[in-house]
């Protein structure tokens, strides 16, 4: 099996997170990700670091994919919203950092989250739409 390739310096990395159950969790119970590694919480507009070890930064996402409000650093037993929030991303404390790309990484990332999900979905109706005319 080959490991995948390294992503370009500075990519950050979202995990996609939709069921009600992943975004209740978060990051809770998980060591910290690294710096180009992140969650996207969907549809989401609060989270809460009840029962956190460390810090993370939060970054809210309106509709058009853009961010439209950031807590850095926001620390264990703590509660953040936006009401124009869609969506939330939440990374390691200080990974939001302008050395690190800042908003527009986020942005960017957000956008390449979103397009992966859609492209497996077309695919998997690809694959189920096959196999449909098969049987036939």
């Amino acid at each position: 099996m080959s490991r995948p390739a390294p992503l370009p310096e500075g990519r950050l990395r979202l995990l996609a997170v939709r069921r009600w159950q992943g975004r209740m969790r978060g990051l809770l119970g998980r060591v910290a990700p690294s710096p180009r590694t992140g969650i996207l919480l969907m549809p989401c507009a609060a989270v809460h670091t009840f029962g956190m070890r460390y810090a993370i930064d939060v970054a809210f996402i309106g509709r058009g994919g853009q961010v439209v409000a950031l807590r850095r650093a926001l620390g264990p037993w703590r509660v953040a919203l936006c009401l124009r929030a869609v969506a939330v991303v939440e990374m390691r404390a200080g990974a939001m950092d302008a050395e690190h790309g800042g908003v527009r990484r986020i942005e960017a990332a957000v956008k390449d989250a979103t397009r992966r999900n859609v492209e497996w979905n077309l695919q998997g109706a690809r694959q189920l739409r096959r196999q449909t005319d098969g049987d036939q």
